[in-house]
């Protein structure tokens, strides 16, 4: 992996309102390159925001964001899924993916968190937890320098959560990538440190 893959994300007294709701009140953080991190918090304290700013869906107010530039390529998975209801689950994946990921290829990676018969079904007919490995996957296919996952183990089980972070552990490929969570375990699977967001 080339070294401009390896994203060290540096966020110093960054600030982010909504009129006088003050959602990030600056905040610093570290990200290590190539490496796992987990950010949690209490609901509602602004780790969504924080993830939309570092994504460009949200400007922020003040502060800086090292890192991450408009030539970083971000892949992210959502709360929601993001899915397309009248594609398959196939159809989603081959939305984001260049023309040198195959469908064996996108099948594959699909059969390590997912029945094997999913690929050619419509996602609308999908559990709620079926869609989420598809996004997931989706997020990791994907060429990019970083990963941001905004709750992405949201809906499923102890047995299926544990699948799905050995799938995210062994398709990393030196990338730098954020999950937000709730669960302290999830932290632990994912062997990766916590960064805490507090008021400030």
């Amino acid at each position: 992996m080339v070294d401009k893959l390896k994203n060290k994300i540096e966020i110093e007294k960054l600030c982010k309102s909504y009129g006088n709701n003050h959602v990030l009140n600056s905040i610093s953080f570290e990200f290590e390159a190539g490496k796992i991190s987990c950010l949690m918090g209490e609901s509602g304290i602004g780790k969504t925001t924080l993830l939309k700013v570092l994504m460009g869906l949200e400007k922020k107010d003040s502060g800086f964001v090292r890192g991450i530039d408009e030539d970083t390529n971000i892949s992210a998975i959502f709360q929601e899924e993001r899915l397309c209801d009248n594609l398959t689950t196939l159809g989603n994946i081959l939305m984001v993916c260049d023309k040198t990921i195959s469908k064996d290829t996108i099948k594959k990676q699909l059969s390590m968190v997912l029945p094997e018969n999913v690929a050619l079904k419509k996602v609308s007919l999908l559990s709620g937890g079926m869609r989420q490995r598809v996004a997931i996957v989706r997020a990791m296919i994907v060429s990019s320098d970083i990963v941001l996952m905004d709750e992405p183990f949201k809906g499923l089980d102890v047995d299926t959560k544990k699948v799905v972070i050995d799938y995210i552990k062994a398709n990393q490929r030196d990338r730098t990538v954020l999950v937000v969570t709730h669960n302290i375990d999830d932290a632990t699977m994912l062997e990766a440190p916590i960064c805490i967001l507090t008021k400030q």
